[in-house]
């Protein structure tokens, strides 16, 4: 309710040997009348205008009617805790309620949450003058600005607080995937991470969504590559590595095609590792750098497979059981100028 108090009767007779400065008259304003009726326009003793608040008694610059409002609705506890005769009504509980913008925002934010609206979706000017004339006058529009930064605050919240829940959880956790379809008619679509587990306390199933990772829909060049991998799978069903006893040695082959794309005139390397009579380890590439003739492409083949060897064999030694000191990798080239050049002093100090 509007205060009955005014800027004339708030000064007191002390006022005027104060250094500050005095209310010399009220003045009239057309202003938003439904603002000012919680305010006196005054003219002070050092000739600035100045907005007095009736609830709290604070002097404010009147020129903005924004700095006002806020001071009404975040500042000024009289008026905040009292509200207009026309804005009081009785609450479920036979009690006085008061309006609060920001439970109105935050009941907006949970809305297009839980429902999937669009951010812009109370910017609507027919909704915001209904709630104005039917439900509350001193309702104000929510921008979208407004409930996506609501949203994300919100959602930053909720992370947190799953977060440390799964932290302080002792007991098992599984997690499931499934795509969901855009709303709003949007051609992405979305994979969901969900996570399950039995609370504790209370022995119930619960569950999460952890994650989303979108992805567009998928177009026919996809079906194509899945219908390929299914033909793979397919006639490849009966395959498979069977490995053996023996060679207990690990042995690797290598080989190289020398230009085998005339377009950027590089080479094409394969190797093979071998273990108990099946591949562990396998690769095909091209060569970075332009080999000058069929012994070169070999002898880089043969350079590169040893990094792997290298590899492989330090992989092996940490394996538990495995036979110390292991043996050498027999390497196996059919190249003879390639392995006459490996075993020259001349070409290869090492």
């Amino acid at each position: 309710m509007a205060s009955s108090r005014s800027a004339h009767s708030s000064v007191g007779v002390a006022a005027s040997t104060s250094t500050e400065p005095t209310v010399v008259r009220t003045k009239t304003t057309t202003r938003n009348k439904d603002l000012f009726q919680h305010f006196d326009l005054c003219k002070m003793s050092n000739g600035v205008d100045k907005a007095w608040c009736k609830g709290c008694g604070t002097f404010l610059k009147p020129e903005s009617n924004s700095t006002l409002r806020i001071h009404l609705t975040k500042h000024c506890v009289v008026v905040k805790n009292n509200p207009a005769n026309d804005q009081a009504q009785m609450s479920q509980e036979c009690g006085v309620w008061n309006f609060d913008p920001e439970m109105v925002r935050e009941m907006m934010g949970n809305l297009v949450i839980q429902e999937s609206f669009p951010f812009n979706y109370f910017e609507n000017p027919r909704l915001t003058r209904m709630i104005q004339k039917a439900l509350q006058p001193r309702y104000h529009q929510v921008s979208r600005t407004t409930i996506r930064r609501d949203c994300l605050k919100r959602w930053r919240q909720a992370k947190r607080e799953l977060i440390l829940g799964f932290e302080n959880l002792k007991t098992g956790v599984n997690l499931t995937t499934d795509v969901w379809s855009a709303p709003h008619g949007l051609p992405e679509s979305y994979l969901c991470v969900t996570a399950h587990w039995i609370d504790p306390d209370s022995w119930q199933m619960m569950k999460r969504t952890i994650a989303f990772e979108m992805f567009p829909n998928p177009s026919f060049e996809h079906w194509k590559s899945m219908a390929r991998l299914l033909r793979y799978l397919r006639y490849t069903r009966n395959y498979g590595l069977h490995y053996g006893r023996d060679p207990a040695v690990i042995e690797r082959y290598s080989d190289a095609n020398w230009i085998s794309d005339m377009k950027d005139s590089k080479s094409t390397s394969g190797y093979v590792f071998t273990l108990g009579g099946a591949a562990i380890a396998w690769k095909l590439s091209k060569q970075t750098l332009i080999a000058r003739s069929t012994m070169d492409s070999e002898f880089i083949a043969i350079d590169k497979v040893g990094e792997e060897a290298e590899w492989l064999r330090q992989f092996v030694e940490d394996v538990p059981g495995w036979p110390k000191p292991m043996s050498a990798i027999c390497i196996h080239c059919d190249c003879q100028s390639a392995i006459s050049r490996a075993q020259s002093a001349m070409y290869n100090d090492k």
